[in-house]
């Protein structure tokens, strides 16, 4: 039996730890696999993502916001990014290094879209909402390269302002339709685009491990020494006495009696019934001679008739209105672009672009929408750059 015992414990602690080293094995092989498939993940073609793909803070960290367009030729990149200001906020204006070499042009000034000054203790009123909104774009006069393969977008310095341990946030390309896009620049069109946000783990806190208290060590009893007797004596173990319970005295309980009440000599008892009650008889009403009973009917209503409004002179009567007659559809003008409608696309018209960029808009070419789509993007610049005389 001991030995069997002895050899279901081995079983079971080779069971145990083989599961141990199973898990030690699982996490040494997931964690890097995990990693490549993130880093994969983020450079697929056509998509925005960051390096480093995740951050902890404190200390101010840089990140570089990328684009990796694969096999494409693109000639406008629009970005717009967002963050919770009350977490993390940028420390100094963004860099943007294509800009800087001179590869593209920062071409989108306008309000409405480049919002670069985003440190919110300046006092800027463009990013107290955690936003940051820039396009870059190949501009016809600046002899600037479209772009191919992957690039920085730009380099953000950020700084926690958060007290709160192991607190986390996401710093995000916006997912709405034409705040992030990239412009094909053979066709002029927009590419699909894959967006990874950037994770911040804020003060991050080890657990407190809490000792574990070493119980105390149990107390042995000190065995009791017998005494030595004389050879031949076996000692006799003395019987205790059992004690004999005393009886306990139950009285008996007597029932009393029952009253019986004492009758006259000859008289009998027995029980009187209650009287059951007459019902008292239905008064029937006494009709005269010749007149017979009968139900009498319940009168119908009558429904009250539907009133007719009488149309008073000189005022109109009362009709359904009109349904809304849609928009007409814009069809572009043979010269596209040409916003100003003086025959001729240039900075001018560029510049009523740029006045309506990223509004929906039906006006079309006067208001900048080149292709007459109902929004003013990074694809009507591109249609207006390929079309731009000087």
């Amino acid at each position: 039996m001991k030995s069997y015992l002895s050899k279901r414990n081995y079983q079971l602690f080779l069971i145990l730890f083989s599961a141990v080293i199973l898990t030690i094995l699982a996490q040494t092989v997931m964690t890097p696999l995990k990693n490549v498939l993130n880093r994969s993940k983020a450079q697929s073609a056509n998509s925005f993502f960051f390096s480093p793909a995740s951050i902890t803070m404190p200390p101010n960290t840089t990140v570089t916001a990328k684009a990796n367009v694969g096999t494409n030729v693109v000639s406008f990149i629009g970005v717009r990014l967002q963050f919770d200001i009350t977490k993390v906020q940028l420390t100094s204006q963004p860099v943007f290094p294509l800009v800087a070499s001179g590869d593209l042009y920062l071409a989108i000034p306008h309000p409405n879209y480049q919002k670069i000054n985003c440190n919110p203790s300046s006092g800027d009123s463009t990013c107290t909402n955690g936003v940051l909104q820039f396009a870059m774009a190949v501009y016809p006069q600046a002899g600037n390269t479209p772009q191919t393969g992957t690039f920085d977008l730009a380099q953000l310095s950020f700084t926690s302002v958060s007290n709160v341990s192991n607190d986390s946030l996401n710093i995000a390309y916006v997912t709405t339709q034409n705040e992030n896009e990239i412009v094909d620049n053979a066709t002029g069109q927009d590419l699909p685009l894959s967006l990874v946000a950037l994770p911040v783990t804020l003060n991050p806190q080890a657990a407190t491990n809490t000792p574990t208290r070493t119980p105390s060590p149990s107390r042995t009893p000190t065995p009791s020494v017998s005494p030595t007797l004389p050879p031949g004596i076996t000692p006799s173990v003395t019987p205790t006495p059992s004690r004999t319970p005393t009886p306990s005295s139950t009285p008996t309980r007597t029932p009393t009696p029952s009253r019986t009440p004492t009758l006259p000599p000859g008289v009998t008892a027995s029980a009187t019934p209650t009287p059951s009650r007459t019902p008292s008889p239905t008064r029937t009403p006494t009709l005269p001679p010749g007149i017979t009973a009968s139900a009498t009917p319940t009168p119908s209503r009558t429904p009250s008739p539907t009133r007719t409004p009488t149309p008073i002179p000189g005022q109109p009567s009362n009709t359904a209105a009109p349904s809304q007659t849609p928009l007409p559809t814009y069809t572009a003008s043979p010269l596209a672009c040409d916003a100003n409608g003086d025959k001729r696309v240039d900075d001018n018209d560029f510049l009523i672009m740029l006045s309506h960029f990223l509004e929906y808009n039906n006006g079309g070419v006067a208001v900048g929408d080149c292709n007459g789509n109902g929004v003013v993007d990074g694809v009507d610049y591109v249609i207006w750059m390929k079309n731009a005389q000087f």
